[in-house]
């Protein structure tokens, strides 16, 4: 199994991209983890529909995270490597959850969410956690543009 961070930014697309072709080619499983937060999350729930409803319970905002990363992942891969990837967001902290997941897996893919032409060649907090605390071996994939 592969494990791949995917938070929908430019640098995870290319990982999920990346770690596709690569569960492709082993012929594993591709696990594709999104890590929330309630407080961020029912910002962006509320700022899409209003107050009108009113606050959603933790459950409808977990449905629907868990709804948008397998949208998300089915819109950016080939429909024929749908059926290899499994998808889970959990209210986590991002690098303790890809930590754990990628304890099981043969690789953690990750991508480095630096920013602009400098701050891309830099790891991010996530990324660099990844890296130091991982038990298996990780990759950490930048997008082309970078």
């Amino acid at each position: 199994m592969i494990v791949v961070g995917f938070d929908g930014s430019a640098p995870a697309v290319a990982a999920l991209r990346w770690a596709a072709d690569e569960a492709a080619l082993r012929g594993v499983e591709l696990l594709v983890l999104r890590a929330w937060d309630l407080a961020q999350e029912l910002a962006a729930i509320l700022s899409e529909r209003g107050m009108a409803d009113g606050v959603p319970p933790e459950t409808e905002v977990a449905a629907t995270v868990q709804s948008r990363l397998e949208h998300d992942v089915a819109a950016l891969l080939p429909a024929e490597r749908l059926a290899a990837v499994r998808c889970q967001a959990a209210e986590a902290h991002p690098a303790a959850m890809l930590v754990e997941a990628g304890a099981d897996a043969d690789l953690l893919v990750i991508g480095p969410r630096g920013r602009g032409r400098v701050a891309s060649l830099l790891l991010g907090s996530v990324t660099l956690a990844c890296v130091q605390q991982a038990t298996r071996p990780v990759v950490v994939v930048h997008s082309p543009e970078d």
